[in-house]
């Protein structure tokens, strides 16, 4: 529950490096709706990096795509969808279309 106690302590900003590395669907699942319903009531600045296209886009509001030695950024995307997120939100139409969206742009880099 580090990322919990980062976030009460309502800090200007968190970094977050691949904060579901290891754990199983259903526990990445909730930790990412506990970071959703603590970034909603504390407003902090969250940057997470991951690998997960699916985490960004249930997590993100903006999202970095990097790519090329050394590595900058090749493309950004907006994240219009409401808060809060729910389990629900992953099979939201809008949702699918970016996450797709995005995998499509990576896999042709």
């Amino acid at each position: 529950m580090v990322i919990a106690r980062s976030l009460i302590a309502n800090p200007g900003i968190v970094l977050m490096d691949e904060p579901n590395r290891g754990l199983d669907n259903e526990t990445a699942l909730q930790i990412d709706l506990l970071v959703s319903t603590l970034w909603q009531k504390l407003q902090s600045t969250i940057i997470l990096v991951t690998h997960d296209i699916e985490q960004a886009v249930f997590l993100g509001t903006k999202i970095y795509v990097m790519g090329g030695k050394p590595a900058t950024i090749v493309k950004e995307y907006d994240v219009p969808l409401p808060h809060p997120r729910t389990r629900e939100t992953k099979r939201d139409a809008h949702f699918l279309k970016l996450k797709n969206e995005i995998e499509d742009f990576m896999y042709s880099l």
